[in-house]
């Protein structure tokens, strides 16, 4: 799992999975978060899993009510969304 930071743009790319998603790449995430990024793409994400929406649910409790903007999600996410019914909570463009 890659992070980049563009302003309040964070991309995320490769594998966003259980073995990518540390405990040091989860705080790095909601770091960019609580410090202004406000767009999450998931650009060049390649695998990902229920870590992936581990990621989406802290950004969220992060921001309590500021907006997340989510793009370029990738099938899987979207699915996992559904599957766990989060996907009127965690909005996607």
């Amino acid at each position: 799992m890659r992070q980049e930071r563009t302003g309040d743009t964070l991309t995320v790319s490769g594998d966003i999975n259980n073995r990518t998603v540390t405990r040091d790449t989860y705080r790095t995430f909601t770091q960019h978060v609580a410090d202004g990024v406000r767009h999450v793409t998931f650009s060049g994400a390649a695998q990902v899993d229920s870590a992936c929406v581990a990621l989406l649910i802290a950004a969220k409790r992060t921001l309590r009510d500021a907006d997340l903007t989510i793009s370029d999600a990738p099938p899987a996410l979207v699915d996992l969304l559904k599957l766990y019914r989060l996907n009127e909570w965690i909005t996607l463009s």
